[in-house]
């Protein structure tokens, strides 16, 4: 698979997360979403506003707001 089908794919990915975080009515805090490597991650981050970038025990998460909704992305891989 070519990378910009993945990177399509990806973006659809993200389009469905952002559809099913409107329908959440958790106030549970933030929804983590886990990828295993940064290329499959991008399309989340660079969809993500107010973003910050931090490190826990060298893991890179990334906390913003995702169509609106408070989220945290992480790399697992």
């Amino acid at each position: 698979m070519s990378h910009e089908i993945q990177y399509r794919f990806l973006s659809l990915i993200v389009l469905l997360i952002g559809v099913g975080l409107k329908n959440l009515n958790a106030e549970t805090g933030p929804t983590l979403i886990l990828g295993a490597v940064p290329w499959e991650m991008a399309p989340v981050i660079d969809a993500m506003d107010d973003l910050r970038e931090g490190q826990l025990h060298n893991i890179p998460y990334w906390k913003g707001t995702l169509y609106g909704e408070s989220v945290v992305v992480a790399l697992t891989g």
